[in-house]
Parts: structure tokens; sequence; C-alpha cells
């Protein structure tokens, strides 16, 4: 929380480029009783922050946190805490590079496993279902929610009919796509336009952008602050995503002419039985452009109707990683990850792109922030699920079939 009131005081006092460039490249690492500790990447304006801006940042410090504090930077390879610091510190060199090496050993082993197993092994090219129990005082009735992601125009059978009867016969009562379902590089809409007709005449189904929709909708597959403003041609004083659903979208015209809901950074109230659950979909998920486009919106679903069960869906699961200890509603579901494309036992994934950040073994990798590659997740007592996704297009897919994705929310 003090850390969100440093970035809101700094977006009054510095700068816009200022501003972006402490959004996009600092984190807060420790705070104490006289004390910050603020990780920043290489390529962060450091030398700005320690001279032109150092004062402006230690008042807004003293204006969150309420006390004055000493700031202390540290560039980014180093542990989110102290003892994690210190931790890394003594395994020493020669052990990182044995590991390193046997990384890498099991890098190649691994693509070469996986050309076997793309030639003999028929289960890569099926999906899988992936079976959640929750449970929410705020659930009046049991309530199952179907959850598709990353579908790359993939076809499971003649017209994608093993997908649809399968989710004809799990019998959801809301059906949620997380962006992602059509794929950039192929013209046609038809298979996920097909899909979706299918799918509104099982369950209510909502539909929010991964970057292959914005790519195709909008001609950007970069929704940071500066793109998003570009394209709905907004200034640090006018934005709204209100825009969004001005601009020419054949692929949301289609969708909503279907009755598909699409949440452009916006609420739906959606009943089910006596329950009550409100639904929020991101389509700024970068961490520049949530708070700008996204933050009032989404800080009224958060506060106004608290009984309400709280659904937030998000394509990208970096802003969550980022800011750990916010609330985000009763149950987070995002995809973007495909699971880390294969994955390995005792590492987990091998690839995750964070905002355009290519990273080798996200979850063991020694970032600021933990990485939310696949399968269920706590973020303070709510559950976060993160979809691997149901392509089986592009690199094969080893120790990760596609999945889809079903949660059965009980009352308690």
């Amino acid at each position: 929380m003090t850390w969100r009131m440093v970035c809101r005081r700094l977006k009054e006092k510095l700068p816009e480029a200022a501003f972006r460039n402490w959004t996009d490249k600092y984190v807060l690492l420790e705070i104490s009783d006289d004390k910050a500790i603020i990780g920043y990447r290489p390529e962060a304006s450091q030398e700005l922050f320690e001279t032109e801006y150092y004062d402006t940042v230690r008042e807004s410090f003293k204006w969150a946190a309420g006390r004055e504090l000493n700031v202390e930077y540290r560039k980014v390879g180093t542990r989110k805490t102290k003892s994690q610091i210190d931790t890394h510190k003594e395994k020493g060199s020669w052990f990182k590079l044995i590991l390193k090496a046997v990384l890498w050993l099991l890098i190649a082993g691994t693509f070469m496993l996986a050309m076997i197993v793309w030639k003999s092994a028929a289960k890569e090219k099926s999906f899988k279902e992936t079976f959640y129990q929750i449970g929410s005082v705020k659930a009046l009735d049991s309530i199952r929610i179907l959850q598709l992601s990353d579908l790359h125009n993939t076809i499971y059978g003649d017209n994608n009919n093993v997908l649809i009867e399968r989710i004809k016969e799990l019998d959801p009562d809301l059906i949620v796509m997380t962006g992602d379902m059509l794929d950039r590089r192929e013209d046609s809409s038809d298979i996920v336009i097909d899909l979706c007709r299918e799918a509104v005449s099982v369950a209510p189904t909502y539909f929010i952008y991964g970057n292959n929709e914005t790519e195709k909708a909008f001609g950007t597959k970069d929704m940071n602050l500066q793109s998003v403003d570009e394209l709905l041609g907004c200034t640090e004083d006018s934005r709204d995503s209100g825009r969004f659903y001005k601009l020419d979208d054949d692929l949301r015209v289609m969708l909503e002419s279907m009755g598909v809901n699409v949440l452009f950074n916006s609420e739906e109230e959606l009943m089910i039985g006596e329950t009550t659950i409100d639904i929020f979909g991101v389509v700024t998920s970068s961490p520049g452009a949530f708070w700008e486009y996204a933050g009032e919106a989404f800080s009224s679903f958060l506060t106004e109707d608290t009984n309400h069960f709280k659904l937030f869906l998000c394509h990208e699961p970096t802003i969550l990683e980022m800011y750990d200890s916010e609330i985000w509603g009763d149950l987070i579901l995002c995809g973007h990850t495909h699971g880390g494309v294969m994955r390995i036992p005792y590492i987990g994934g091998l690839y995750a792109n964070s905002s355009g950040e290519h990273i080798l073994f996200p979850e063991i990798s020694n970032d600021l922030y933990d990485h939310y590659i696949a399968g269920m997740y706590e973020l303070n007592g709510a559950p976060l699920i993160v979809n691997t996704g149901l392509t089986n297009k592009g690199p094969v897919r080893i120790g990760n079939q596609p999945e889809l994705v079903v949660i059965d929310i009980n009352c308690y």
C-alpha cells in the first residue's frame, strides 16, 4: 500500500516521462522504520533519481509512510529480501557455474526428447481438463466456471466439435475466455467466432483481449502507456478506457452481435441463482498502463457491493507479480504463459515472455519478483489460476498438455 501511495504522489510531482520510467523500471524491495530500498533495472534513468529527483522521492515516501525514510537503490539481480540476498551470495560462484551447466544440459536433452515425443505421442495434440475447487462465503449457490485461454485458432476435431461437445457436457454456469483465442498471424477469426457462437448457447460468455487480439483489432500488441495513449489519442489529463469501444474493431462487433460480453477495463454484473458475480476484464494489463487506464474503474469494482463475488480477468499475470501485496478480487484468472511451453520436473517452465522481457526458467529466475506460470497460487487469501492454454501450435509442449480449466465454486 505504501508503494502504491508513493507512485500516486510521484505521478503528481514528476514529469510524465520520468514517472513512466519509474513505474516500468523500479520496484520496492524492502521498507523498515527508517529506510526504503528500491530495486531498479539497468536501463532505468538512475542518475536522475539519485540527483534531480532524489528529494522528490524522499518527500513522497515521507508523505506515504508518515515518517522520514532514507532511500537506497539497488540494481536488478539482487533478491527481493535481505535474507534472500545473503542466501544467494553464500552459494558461491562455483555453484552458479555448475547449476548453469546442468540447466543447459537439461535444455539440450529436453529438445531431443521433444522431437521424439512430438513424433510418437498423440496426447499433446489433445487437451486435458484441470479441475479446481474453491470455497467462498459470497457464493450462495454452487457455480461452475469454464476458463478457455490461448487457443491461438487451434482446432480439436472437425470444426472444433471435440472441444465444443466437451464444453456442453461440462455444463458450466459461466464461460470466460482470457485472451489470445485467435492468432494474429492468421487472417481469419472464424474459428473463434464459431466457438463463441456455440459457447453463448451453453452459458453467459465473457471475453477479454490478449496481445494477439489487440494486434489484430488495434494494430498493436505492445499495450504500454505510451502506445495506449497514441492509440486512443489521449493525454495525461484525458485518459479514458471508454475510447476502446469507439475504435473500429470488427472482432468486438462480431463477438457482441452473438451475445459475447467483451470487457475493456470494464465491469459487468451477473446473477447465477442467488449469487451476484461482478466480473472485471482488463485490456491494458501492462503495469505502466493498468493503473492509468483501469485504476479508477478497478477500485470501484473492488470497493462497491463488497457482498458480491468479485471475478477478475487479466490476460498477462505480470501486474499481479509486480504488485503481489494488492487485493485483486475473490478469484483471479489469467493466461498468456503457455505454462512455460515445456515443464521440467523440479524446475518448472522453460520460458516466459513477461511484458516483452524474455526469461528462461522463470519459476527459478533471480528476478525482483516471482513469476506466475502455471496452476493455482494464493494472493492475499484469494486464488489466482494461470491457465496454460489450449494451443498445440508452435514449439512442442513437453510435460505440459494443453488444458481446459474447470472451476467449481462451492458455498460454505
